[in-house]
């Protein structure tokens, strides 16, 4: 028998005959994946095991006698706990990769270590990959999809054999797959995750899956972003977005007006409604920067996108956006505090780019209302493990946790957005080096304006008394402002905040 948990914490017993099966919990009625990862790994290690014969030998495949997975092998050796399992579990919800594959991803175990915990289980044969040769005939019979969810490379073909190098060759349910889709029989040999990676990057190449391009744009950036695109699926999902939902109550207040004569004055009230909601702000950017309008001049401020496109057109815009509700899909996410953040910021860097008396003030309200963009754009692509993943996390500390799970910030992910949505540098490199302004080569000017903004919105996020300012000393010095004035508008900034709540 198997001793599972489910996440409420009920405890069942169930045959073990039912791994890689589903239960319902006679608590809640939730499905629960019997897996290693939901069983108590001392019942299963004490229970009869369904994957190895009476006989106790290795099996055909090359699994040792145990028939324990690669996790339940990395907790066996106290390599990695529950907590980590987890948090890669969870990450899984959205990402197609395996768990041991995760672990490694999250940082609790090293390539290293997990190699060489493979190389100790029974009946585990290793190959040498950088120096063997593969046909091409043999690459083919692998899909490049299932290459890289596996991390496996098909190396030789003999008769029914399919000789298959692989960084964990505990995993029974991928040759299981390998297995129904070429209708060979599995052999499987240990290799180093890093040569598997590169051999596989460089036989089965992810940027050619993506939809050709067919503009200029589009084609440059394939250029400038082909290999993030290729190592890592989330950029990728990233890159395809097309459109992002706004918020409800934007598209609300502007058919309030709908009626109302669009010109004049009610064009000043269309852009200060927009103003407020940044996804709304971004799509006008996104279709004021197209090639369909032609414009002469690249658009960087929201007051001029809809100036160009006019009243009629900006208010079309905003509500012919998505459907999907993608709010209500993604529980966890604070919708609320992301708004109220873009807003902070972008009226604490338009106030500081006031007392500089920069000319870039309008640009930069527009800069900073979209510096967490990618916040949506992850939230859109991962939206069942992000919340869970940021939740409790704010400014660096969220990006960390990004940056981990993902191998992406939000920061980069705007700017991966706001590319590919063409609009100027001035705009998505500020959103890109928000907190490392000194990357910044064609916005010197925005960037740290932005960046002091970003900080504030920090302090504010935390209900702090006052931004940490502790690194920006240098900064501070080459914009040219000082610090009791900084403290003065932080204080004007999180009284006007507390006014709009």
């Amino acid at each position: 028998m198997l001793l599972i948990t489910c996440s409420c914490g009920q405890r069942m017993k169930v045959p073990s005959e039912a791994l890689g099966k589903t239960a319902t919990c006679v608590k809640c009625g939730e499905r629960v994946r019997i897996s290693v990862e939901t069983t108590d790994p001392s019942a299963l290690a004490s229970g009869p095991n369904p994957r190895s014969s009476a006989s106790d030998k290795d099996t055909a495949g090359g699994l040792t006698s145990t028939g324990m997975d690669a996790v339940h092998v990395l907790r066996q050796h106290g390599i990695v706990g529950a907590e980590a399992v987890a948090e890669a579990s969870l990450i899984q919800l959205d990402i197609p990769k395996k768990t041991w594959d995760l672990l490694i991803d999250l940082g609790h175990v090293s390539p290293e270590d997990f190699h060489s915990t493979m190389a100790k289980q029974k009946g585990i044969a290793s190959i040498d990959l950088p120096n063997y040769h593969i046909p091409a005939e043999v690459v083919e019979v692998v899909p490049s999809d299932l290459a890289h969810r596996g991390v496996l490379m098909p190396v030789d073909k003999l008769g029914k054999l399919l000789t298959l190098a692989m960084a964990c060759p505990l995993d029974v349910e991928i040759i299981a797959e390998v297995e129904a889709h070429t209708g060979l029989k599995v052999k499987p040999m240990l290799s180093t995750i890093d040569a598997l990676k590169s051999t596989i990057s460089a036989h089965y190449p992810l940027a050619r899956d993506l939809a050709p391009a067919d503009d200029p744009t589009t084609q440059e950036l394939h250029r400038e972003f082909a290999s993030l695109l290729e190592r890592n699926e989330v950029a990728r999902r990233i890159f395809e977005i097309e459109s992002l939902t706004p918020f409800a109550q934007t598209s609300e207040r502007l058919k309030m007006i709908t009626g109302k004569q669009q010109n004049g004055s009610t064009l000043k009230e269309i852009t200060e409604i927009i103003a407020t909601d940044p996804v709304a702000t971004a799509l006008l950017l996104r279709v004021s920067n197209s090639e369909a309008y032609g414009f002469s001049r690249r658009v960087d401020g929201l007051g001029l996108a809809c100036t160009l496109l006019g009243p009629v057109a900006a208010c079309a815009i905003v509500e012919s956006g998505e459907e999907a509700d993608y709010a209500a899909e993604s529980e966890g996410f604070d919708f609320g505090a992301f708004w109220r953040r873009a807003q902070f910021c972008s009226e604490a860097a338009q106030s500081i780019a006031g007392a500089l008396n920069s000319q870039v003030a309008i640009t930069v309200y527009t800069v900073a209302l979209l510096h967490e963009i990618g916040r949506l754009a992850l939230l859109r692509v991962l939206p069942k493990s992000y919340p869970g993943i940021t939740a409790g996390r704010s400014g660096p500390e969220r990006a960390e946790a990004e940056s981990r799970a993902y191998q992406l910030t939000a920061a980069e992910a705007g700017y991966l957005l706001t590319r590919k949505w063409n609009m100027p540098l001035t705009i998505a490199e500020p959103v890109r080096f928000q907190r490392e302004p000194r990357q910044a080569k064609r916005s010197r000017k925005i960037t740290p304006i932005l960046t002091l903004a970003v900080l504030m919105a920090d302090a504010h996020e935390i209900g702090a008394g006052s931004p940490n300012l502790d690194k920006a000393d240098t900064l501070i010095a080459r914009l040219g402002i000082g610090r009791p004035e900084l403290a003065e508008i932080y204080t004007e900034t999180v009284s006007s905040a507390s006014a709009r709540t």
